[in-house]
């Protein structure tokens, strides 16, 4: 039987994974989220992607909506799909509008018609994502500050947000024998591991680019 082992997840892990189709960590995350190993996040984390005032993941969907609408505008201002194409290019949904681009055969009603279905889909799949999370990814809360560790990895890591989640990391190790910090972050987090593991109560710090 495998070991099962025990991730720590970094909020580029949950976004990846709720907007799998409009997100560069889709599959990394989603491979990470539905395995059979255990998966943590902290406080910090969780508010950073569903808090109520400033949920990162409240602002993506309300930007990938935009997108859909933004699509069917141009589609019906322009009359064309090569436009569509130009205009879409550093939206987050571009490849959802490319593959439908190229499954339309130039047909711009059922182009039009299969971003509206793509788009409900979309939305419904964003809902049934979040509650996996909530279901099978535990949640921790940190109730020392580590203020001797903090200040450590204040001269490793010069982003406070990214310090906390190690941190996070580091408390959730005392409750398991091994912890893995999983994070899309490779330049602060990352590229830093073999000076910030000395320091923290973690097993090791993996980047989410290795689960594709």
């Amino acid at each position: 039987m495998p070991e099962v082992l025990n991730y720590f997840l970094d909020s580029n892990v949950i976004i990846g994974y709720v907007f799998y189709q409009a997100d560069h960590w889709g599959v990394p995350a989603k491979n990470i989220i539905e395995n059979e190993h255990k998966k943590h996040y902290g406080i910090f984390v969780h508010e950073e992607c569903f808090g109520v005032q400033w949920g990162l993941c409240d602002t993506i969907e309300k930007r990938i909506n935009s997108e859909f609408g933004r699509a069917i505008k141009n589609l019906k201002q322009n009359q064309s799909v090569d436009f569509l194409l130009y205009d879409s290019e550093t939206w987050k949904i571009f490849g959802i509008i490319k593959q439908l681009v190229g499954n339309s055969k130039g047909d711009l009603n059922s182009l039009e018609s299969e971003i509206r279905n793509v788009q409900r889909v979309f939305e419904t799949e964003c809902d049934d994502r979040r509650e996996i999370i909530r279901k099978t990814v535990m949640r921790h809360t940190r109730r020392l500050p580590y203020k001797d560790i903090y200040q450590i990895l204040q001269k490793i890591i010069p982003d406070p947000d990214d310090i906390e989640v190690v941190l996070d990391a580091h408390d959730l190790g005392h409750h398991f024998p091994e912890i893995f910090l999983i994070s899309g972050d490779g330049r602060h987090i990352y590229r830093n591991k073999t000076s910030i593991l000395p320091h923290i109560k973690i097993k090791d710090i993996k980047l989410l680019s290795d689960y594709r």
